[in-house]
């Protein structure tokens, strides 16, 4: 099964303790599930991921920045099917915003591969640049910001979630060869901000929309 974006949703429950939110459509089994956060502070809250479907989440980052406050970052491997309600709970109340993923085509058994994260002050959100040792791996992207900007993806990656006003942005790619590779961002004012990229192994035999590791050496800091 190629890898494949399925669907994504965003919201703001404004400053709370815990949250949920819905999919619009029901998740497909085996699959992978992403839950990302923005908090308006960097004092740690914790969260703990649960959903209707009794899925287990795993960390992925944890990123303070004073200018932005933390973004962290949680998946689901080998999800089963069904409608779903994904959950939080925060060990104190904080402003959050936070965003829900779904993608099939991802390893089932053990798919996290690489991690980074970035933090700045301009209008060309990058994170560190990332090794990619297989060919067939899922590029995702998750900004935060200081202000409110108008949020463009980067070179080449599909823009997922994005809003000025909640300043939380989420895109993806599927690369098909080896080599090197960053997320990156564009953002109509200067300010500060978060970048991270994560990286998922697709499934043996996936072979989605891909993209070669020339052309994402567009995606630089300065680009």
């Amino acid at each position: 099964m190629p890898i494949a974006f399925v669907q994504s949703t965003i919201q703001a429950p404004g400053t709370v303790s815990s949250g949920s939110l819905a999919f619009a459509s029901a998740n497909t089994q085996g699959g992978l599930l992403l839950a990302c956060f923005r908090t308006g502070t960097t004092d740690e809250v914790n969260p703990s991921i649960t959903d209707t479907l009794g899925n287990t989440y795993s960390s992925i980052f944890n990123v303070p920045s004073s200018l932005v406050g933390r973004s962290y970052g949680f998946y689901a491997k080998d999800i089963s099917s069904g409608p779903n309600t994904v959950s939080f709970v925060h060990t104190s109340a904080v402003l959050t915003r936070w965003a829900i993923h779904e993608y099939s085509g991802i390893d089932t058994v053990s798919p996290l591969d690489q991690v980074g994260s970035t933090i700045g002050k301009s209008t060309t959100p990058a994170s560190p640049t990332v090794g990619i040792t297989t060919g067939n791996e899922l590029l995702f992207g998750w900004g935060a910001a200081e202000r409110n900007p108008v949020w463009t993806a980067g070179t080449s990656y599909n823009l997922r979630v994005a809003s000025s006003t909640l300043k939380i942005f989420s895109e993806d790619i599927v690369v098909s060869s080896t080599g090197t590779y960053r997320a990156n961002a564009f953002l109509s004012s200067s300010g500060g901000w978060t970048m991270t990229i994560v990286t998922f192994f697709g499934t043996a035999a996936g072979a989605g929309s891909v993209v070669k590791p020339r052309l994402l050496g567009l995606l630089g800091v300065g680009a």
